[in-house]
């Protein structure tokens, strides 16, 4: 009886009560990865979605602007054509001018003369009637002249819009490559994180099956003093 008694009531250690609590640290570990998780997922499909609505506006820009691109160089060819009849249509004027020149000064010199017949009255009727008709010419082409030149000076919208898609697809694409690499940044850090904590469960489980290993010993050593006890 004395031996029975000099045995430690191990029923009191409450080897079942030890493994309870491993089990709620683990339920409390599972549900803390699986938040963890889950924060991790939500702010990665934020991230994505915000880095394909980027993808697609910077599409949608470049795109823009190679059009404008294309507009602006109809327009520099346009430009150029209208450069190059005003080349021509001052070279007509000048012509004209000198033809007009020449005619007056014909027709100043008969004024100066002293023939009064009919062949002279003529002349200076045809001179007078070919004057008009070159002053004419000459003020249609100087109004159609300045048509153009009007054509030619009138600036283009394009290159200030071009202007700036370009500077806003700059800072996005800027702002596309820091979000990539943030989300780079943080599935590795989630890797990290995920491999500590499986590190971490791991240790767990082993000091479980350790205390499980104890508590099944407690419980034969418990036994034997039992039946030891009986015995006397």
């Amino acid at each position: 009886g004395d031996e029975a008694n000099s045995q430690p009531n191990l029923d009191h250690d409450d080897p079942d009560g030890i493994m309870r609590s491993e089990s709620n640290l683990s339920d409390i570990d599972d549900a803390a990865t699986t938040a963890s998780v889950e924060s991790f997922l939500r702010r990665q499909t934020h991230m994505d979605a915000h880095l394909l609505e980027l993808t697609t506006s910077i599409a949608a820009k470049e795109d823009l602007m190679e059009q404008l691109a294309a507009s602006q160089r109809r327009y520099e060819s346009m430009r150029e054509f209208y450069e190059t009849k005003l080349e021509e249509m001052a070279a007509q004027v000048e012509a004209r001018e000198q033809e007009r020149e020449g005619l007056a000064a014909e027709l100043e010199t008969l004024k100066k003369s002293d023939k009064e017949d009919q062949t002279t009255s003529k002349r200076f009727a045809k001179l007078s009637e070919d004057i008009k008709a070159k002053d004419a010419q000459i003020d249609k082409l100087r109004r159609r002249q300045k048509e153009l030149t009007g054509l030619t000076r009138v600036p283009s919208r394009n290159e200030a819009v071009l202007a700036r898609l370009k500077s806003d697809v700059t800072a996005m694409k800027r702002q596309k490559v820091d979000l990539q690499k943030q989300i780079s940044s943080e599935r590795k850090a989630h890797l990290t994180e995920v491999a500590k904590l499986r590190k971490d469960a791991t240790q767990r489980s082993r000091e479980a099956a350790k205390w499980k290993a104890m508590s099944e010993k407690q419980k034969t050593d418990a036994e034997r003093a039992r039946n030891a006890a009986k015995s006397h």
